[in-house]
């Protein structure tokens, strides 16, 4: 059954005359549109009359995925449905409903003139499943009416004010909050800079955001079937981790390098190395495990059909090839059916070479991850003893003046330097002992 937006106009119209003219209780909410604080009439309305909202960002994702409402239109029951279960399976639905089942309806929701939810999607969905198990209390919500004159930009302000920047339910997802960025971004509803100080966010984050977009949209382009866009809201610190990488490289103008780490980055994360390992994962790291497999293996003959030969003049005939990361990214995502349904590598579509090289590429990125260790540790060593020197520094320079205090005690001071003489002897004559004989 259609759900038709004049009757439903008209309904709405109806409620707020009775309030204005004193014939049902009178109540408003304080919404901020455009630069005004307006007092918009709140009415009471079934939550089976009210529209979801098909441009919902919170689950834009999901709707794009699925192509769920092609050709339908949003106000029938069946893509009021495909709405409905969406929302019911955002991450924090089941405790919103308890909580409206509990305690009822707290926050009013706001709505358009036809009745299109603006605010309170969520909300309006749980109040639904309540009253389809029997609640009563769930069969009606409150909505603010917003002013017919009330603009695009203005409602988007909107969601972001009260969706966003002071969410009470839920956060969007990784994506959602990535596409909704982008739909604004592109219909110039704003500027990055007026975006960034609607959200509370500093304007370098906004175009991290869209850098990261751009990425996501491209590995989708490469990948068939398309990849899921929910798949990304569990890579975003692979991906924070990707653009800081290529951001450093592009700051010294090594853009070719900045490619290569970018697709060399996305092939491990989906080949599934995990954040550590996927962090180790370099725009050369391809090109050095082709150089050290074995002849005639299938890793080698895999990464040889994705070869580009360079114009340095090297010796070693591997190292004058480079692996090109973008192609090799390209074959794998095109492989039918590389992913189960989970977005994981199914081992019967990978083929020996896959298995080869993510079990070569594991041992590539521990080797390297436990080279950093040692590096760190071997470089806290030299930490320790300048931060010591530091101090020392510190100490002899306010000598004078400590010397002048009650409080200062010569007899700890001297036996305390003393011994620290002592134990840097005896530490710089272990060093002694222990350094490699070549070095004496």
């Amino acid at each position: 059954m259609n759900r038709k937006v004049s009757p439903l106009k008209e309904i709405i119209a109806k409620l707020e005359s009775e309030v204005n003219k004193g014939k049902a209780q009178s109540r408003t909410e304080s919404v901020p549109i455009g630069s005004e604080l307006k007092q918009l009439t709140i009415i009471n309305l079934p939550v089976d009359l009210l529209i979801l909202n098909p441009k919902n960002h919170r689950i834009a994702a999901q709707i794009k995925d699925g192509d769920l409402l092609a050709g339908l239109d949003p106000s029938t029951k069946s893509a009021q449905d495909i709405i409905e279960n969406l929302l019911a399976e955002t991450d924090q639905f089941s405790a919103l409903k308890n909580e409206l089942k509990a305690l009822g309806q707290r926050d009013v929701g706001i709505i358009s003139r036809d009745g299109l939810l603006i605010n309170g999607n969520t909300r309006c969905a749980a109040l639904r499943a309540l009253h389809k198990e029997g609640d009563s209390k769930s069969a009606y919500m409150d909505v603010a009416i917003l002013p017919g004159s009330t603009n695009q930009r203005q409602v988007t302000d909107l969601e972001i004010d009260l969706q966003m920047v002071k969410l009470t339910h839920q956060d969007y997802t990784f994506t959602n909050e990535l596409l909704l960025i982008d739909e604004v971004l592109s219909n110039n509803t704003y500027t990055e800079k007026e975006l960034a100080k609607r959200m509370n966010r500093r304007v370098n984050t906004i175009k991290k955001k869209v850098r990261i977009l751009k990425i996501i949209k491209e590995v989708r382009q490469m990948s068939n079937p398309k990849i899921a866009w929910k798949v990304f809201d569990q890579k975003e610190t692979h991906l924070n981790d990707l653009d800081e990488k290529m951001q450093s490289l592009i700051a010294t103008n090594e853009i070719a390098a900045a490619e290569n780490v970018k697709y060399a980055r996305i092939f491990a994360i989906f080949i599934g190395l995990n954040k550590d390992h996927v962090r180790e994962v370099d725009d050369n790291t391809f090109q050095e495990i082709r150089s050290s497999v074995k002849k005639d293996t299938a890793i080698k003959k895999y990464l040889n059909k994705h070869e580009i030969k360079r114009d340095d003049d090297f010796d070693d005939d591997d190292l004058q090839i480079n692996v090109d990361s973008q192609g090799l990214l390209k074959d794998f995502l095109s492989t039918p059916n590389i992913f189960d349904e989970n977005s994981i590598v199914n081992d019967s579509a990978a083929g020996d070479h896959i298995k080869d090289l993510t079990e070569e590429l594991n041992a590539y990125t521990d080797l390297k991850i436990i080279q950093g260790r040692r590096r760190s540790r071997d470089e806290g060593v030299i930490t320790t003893l300048r931060n010591l020197r530091n101090d020392i520094v510190s100490i002899y320079t306010n000598l004078e003046e400590n010397l002048q205090s009650d409080y200062f005690k010569r007899g700890d001071f001297e036996y305390e330097i003393d011994k620290a003489k002592k134990d840097l002897d005896e530490l710089l004559k272990i060093y002694y002992k222990l350094r490699p004989v070549n070095d004496r």
